[in-house]
């Protein structure tokens, strides 16, 4: 065997679009559009253009549910690690559901049995295709039968170039009885159409049926798409099914899950799924309903854009007290998940606060930061005539009966007077403090803990019993630009 260990592992991934838009020729699944490109006169290969036109929803589900692990090899006298994550449905497995439909479809029509698959997944520019082997080609020999092929065929529904980084690869294998050919890939592509988004870590607690987003989803975007504006030229941006597109002809896809991405390229450091399951849990218990009720008190009329919405909790108590819609950005494409799903009313965008945002200048009547990055000349944009930025900051009092034990990021003693000098621009309108006692069972002190950045190193597995009051202590402050 050339390979030696796996290792499991979770990817941390960065999804590219395609570089080029094509539309497809027939129906799901259709060979209406099929191109076949001979190699010689016994191998060919077969391109479809959007023949998985819902691509989405596999590789969705292909990110949070496939059993990915990293393979360890001999090379230059020590162990590496393949540049790429693997995973495989052994033959004599069954296939995941997603995966069956396509293979039946092949098996059909190019009249063999797929018996297994393997999913190649490269995360960034720094994974790559070297390191192959084929096996298969190993026991070949020179064709003495009508059939020229055998081995793999590999089914890539994301591009017409599976070695482009953040692309799985959709590769299924297949047997066919002892009739030597030559073994030479045959692909069957549907081309992804473009987007010009990053697919970070996939939401593992995602279930495994993945339905169509609701209809409503599309309609609360052509709610908010007004305020919105292309990441790349700046210009206003319209719906035509699902994608948004721009003057310009920068296109974005409509996820089946409601939200929009209008992320330019990388990105920084996004919640994780855990984080985000963590935080939904936490806050819909009502521990920090108290939050929501001092942010709602604190907005005037219009818009209200939260940056850095995680999943929506406090932007939807928001506008269950005001009229208007509401756009929830967040670099977390988990996060835009659920903000997307919490009020019939917002909007869920993914977009990176640290950049400038695709918000339209004034429009927004008010802009939320809670617990998240402020960008002060980003907001003072943005903002519409008797607009407000209302910040949620921690004091040094927040979690204090945490942070020590288990030390937990602290709250910096001078973030006041940082926070003011951040906001220059801005005058500020008033300062609600707003401390409570929570008492917290073991399992919600825990998911107080992984929701926030100290989840990125503390070890929740080796915490003993965390049961007991905890002090919520936060500032709910807003400002008018001067």
């Amino acid at each position: 065997m050339w390979w030696s260990t796996l290792v499991g592992v979770e990817p941390q991934v960065a999804w590219q679009g395609a570089l080029f838009e094509q539309e497809p020729a027939g129906g799901r699944l259709s060979f209406d559009g099929l191109r076949r490109d001979p190699l010689d006169a016994r191998s060919w290969i077969d391109l479809v253009p959007g023949w998985v036109p819902d691509h989405v929803v596999l590789f969705d589900w292909l990110l949070a549910h496939a059993p990915w692990q990293q393979r360890t090899r001999e090379m230059w006298d020590r162990r590496v690690l393949e540049p790429r994550l693997v995973a495989v449905w052994p033959a004599g497995g069954q296939l995941p559901p997603l995966v069956t439909e396509l293979t039946d479809v092949l098996s059909q029509r190019y009249g063999v049995d797929f018996d297994s698959c393997l999913v190649n997944l490269y995360r960034d520019g720094s994974d790559a295709v070297a390191w192959h082997a084929d096996t298969v080609r190993q026991g070949a020999h020179e064709p003495a039968g009508r059939h020229r092929l055998a081995g793999r065929v590999p089914v890539v529904p994301a591009s017409t170039d599976r070695r482009r980084p953040g692309r799985p690869a959709l590769r299924t294998r297949w047997r066919r009885p002892r009739r030597h050919g030559r073994r030479v890939p045959a692909r069957v592509g549907a081309h992804r159409p473009a987007r010009a988004q990053r697919l970070r870590r996939p939401d593992v607690g995602h279930p495994a049926a993945l339905p169509a987003g609701p209809d409503h989803a599309l309609a609360v975007l052509d709610d908010v798409l007004p305020l919105l504006r292309c990441p790349h030229c700046s210009q206003p941006l319209r719906r035509e099914g699902a994608a948004v597109r721009c003057p310009a002809g920068h296109s974005f896809d409509v996820a089946r899950q409601g939200y929009l991405s209008l992320l330019p390229g990388g990105a920084g450091t996004a919640d994780t799924a855990q984080m985000v399951a963590a935080r939904d849990r936490f806050l819909s218990a009502g521990h920090y309903d108290a939050v929501g009720e001092a942010l709602a008190g604190a907005v005037g009329r219009g818009p209200v854009v939260d940056v850095g919405a995680g999943t929506g909790h406090h932007l939807a108590r928001v506008l269950g007290a005001h009229a208007g819609p509401g756009l929830a950005l967040d670099l977390s494409r988990h996060a835009a998940r659920r903000a997307a799903r919490a009020h019939d009313r917002i909007g869920a965008v993914v977009a990176d606060a640290w950049r400038t945002l695709p918000v339209r200048d004034g429009v927004a009547g008010a802009v939320l930061s809670v617990f998240a990055p402020r960008g002060p000349a980003e907001a003072l944009r943005v903002l519409g005539p008797g607009g407000r930025l209302v910040v949620v900051t921690p004091t040094p009092r927040h979690l204090a009966e945490l942070v020590g034990p288990l030390g937990l990021v602290t709250v910096d003693p001078d973030k006041d007077e940082r926070l003011g000098r951040q906001l220059a621009g801005f005058r500020r309108l008033s300062a609600e403090p707003v401390e409570r006692t929570l008492v917290l069972d073991d399992p919600a002190v825990r998911d107080a803990v992984a929701m926030g950045p100290s989840a990125r190193h503390v070890d929740l597995t080796a915490l003993p019993d965390l049961a007991g009051e905890v002090t919520l202590s936060v500032r709910v402050a807003a400002y008018a630009p001067r």
